[in-house]
């Protein structure tokens, strides 16, 4: 995850030096929502980001993923998921 998180911030990082304002946002967005899994505080942060990124842009898509990254961030992180049996 942290290896994925910081391909998101290169990937961003390249966007912002060509130029284009929507791969960075998606990026940034992708970012925030692998950090919701693993750093709830640092996604939180990078969240805020990538919601000033995507504003003026007309990205629907990306502007849920913000909203799921922050459903995730907010979700229990105690590891105490239950999982529910497979269906035989």
């Amino acid at each position: 995850m942290n290896r994925t998180a910081a391909a998101y911030e290169a990937a961003r990082t390249e966007a912002e030096q060509h130029a284009v304002a929507s791969e960075r946002a998606t990026a940034q967005t992708q970012r925030a929502f692998v950090l919701a899994f693993t750093d709830p505080e640092l996604a939180d942060d990078e969240l805020e980001l990538a919601q000033h990124l995507l504003t003026g842009l007309d990205m629907r898509a990306t502007g849920l993923t913000t909203q799921i990254t922050a459903l995730v961030r907010d979700a229990d992180t105690s590891g105490n998921l239950e999982i529910a049996p497979a269906c035989s």
